[in-house]
């Protein structure tokens, strides 16, 4: 009940006054944001290919019989038991 009641008077409040944008946009505002040209832009690939490949798998046989116009109307993209 409290979520609730916190969501509706927050939602209320940013509808009227549009208070939560600008707080976030004057802090965002004063944040500086400099890209760095030496960082290594590979490094959250690294963490998320794997996991991402354990557990999001397409089945390439679905996606070739619904190219081919064979598919079932119940065929689904993602594989059925990844291995994770």
């Amino acid at each position: 009940m409290f979520n609730w009641l916190k969501v509706l008077i927050l939602l209320s409040i940013e509808i009227i006054s549009n208070m939560i944008y600008h707080l976030t946009n004057s802090i965002t505002k004063s944040i500086n944001f400099k890209k760095n040209t030496n960082s290594n832009s590979e490094f959250l690939t690294v963490i998320r290919k794997p996991l991402t490949e354990r557990i999001v798998q397409l089945d390439n046989e679905a996606i070739e019989s619904i190219a081919l116009g064979n598919a079932s109307p119940n065929i689904s993209l993602l594989k059925r038991y990844c291995s994770f």
